[in-house]
């Protein structure tokens, strides 16, 4: 008996390990329109490009109902990059979607600038742009343009934990 119960319990260990506290990662406030739903800032979002210094933070704010979404983000470089518009593109670099970027402000940081910027995209696309294989491609684009994306493993974390927020929205609204 006790090894049935041994064995029963070593095999539940990795579906209890594989599990995401997504409440952790989101908050909601109810509102007259409808709820409000903001995930979390992420560290999730790295650039190979030399101008680059830390990863690119996001988060995402939406209330339910609406068709768009507020994509916030946060980057950090050696010099300046004030944006103009920012791409979402596939793994392929095809282009997902292209928006006017709405910068918030640009300070300095010891020896180099934290900017942080948002765009506003269809909510639907986000969705399924999540739900995607591989890891779309953030590239901020100004007088240069900076690449972000995330690697395999963080993707595959990161695409399920904010698709299962999406499924909290869908199944609150």
């Amino acid at each position: 008996m006790r090894k049935q119960v041994l064995l029963i319990l070593l095999m539940a260990i990795p579906f209890v390990g594989n599990t995401q506290k997504i409440h952790r990662q989101y908050t909601f406030y109810p509102q007259e329109g409808g709820n409000v739903y903001f995930i979390r800032p992420q560290k999730v979002f790295e650039s190979n490009n030399a101008e680059a210094l830390k990863k690119l933070v996001y988060d995402i704010t939406y209330l339910a109902g609406r068709d768009s979404v507020s994509f916030t983000f946060t980057y950090y470089t050696h010099q300046v990059l004030k944006i103009d518009s920012v791409r979402l593109l596939t793994d392929k670099k095809d282009v997902l979607f292209e928006g006017k970027a709405i910068t918030y402000f640009i300070q300095p940081k010891k020896n180099y600038w934290q900017q942080r910027a948002s765009l506003t995209l269809p909510y639907e696309l986000l969705v399924k742009t999540f739900q995607e294989d591989n890891s779309f491609i953030i590239s901020l684009m100004g007088g240069k343009s900076i690449n972000y994306q995330m690697k395999p493993k963080v993707w595959k974390k990161q695409s399920q934990m904010v698709s299962n927020i999406f499924n909290v929205v869908k199944y609150n609204n």
